[in-house]
């Protein structure tokens, strides 16, 4: 007989998981964005969530776009008038994601990096405690 507080479904296990928030950074590329998003989709991990932050004023192609993608919201932050320089560098454009993000780990990358389906589920492996059991699907 099995012990039921053994046999974890993938279900139990996401309990344990830790949650990881993807910064995504962009500036004014919606393909390599659309790109990118695609590969998150396909993530196996179930614990995450995607944040994308521009390092301009949102621009209306990456807000059309994220419209698409239910999963990631954007990061609002200035607008050009309070920042007065017009385009915003990128440790700001990296605290916006930061301030908005609700994950136990942060994984910041930029919109050209295309990640395997299994990027989210390494990198959770290699930070959880060696007790926990990540049943690949």
């Amino acid at each position: 007989m099995v012990d039921k507080e053994l046999n974890w479904g993938w279900q139990d296990a996401e309990v344990f998981l830790p949650t990881i928030s993807v910064i995504i950074t962009t500036w004014r590329r919606p393909e390599q964005l659309r790109l990118s998003l695609e590969a998150w989709k396909r993530q196996i991990y179930p614990a995450h969530e995607i944040i994308v932050t521009e390092d301009d004023e949102p621009q209306e192609a990456t807000i059309e776009l994220l419209k698409s993608y239910s999963f990631a919201y954007m990061a609002h932050g200035r607008t050009l008038d309070e920042v007065g320089e017009g385009i915003w560098d990128q440790a700001e454009t990296i605290n916006r994601g930061v301030a908005a993000s609700s994950g136990n780990v942060l994984q910041i990358i930029q919109e050209d990096i295309i990640v395997p389906p299994d990027f989210l589920y390494w990198l959770a492996s290699t930070i959880a405690p060696s007790s926990i059991i990540f049943p690949l699907i």
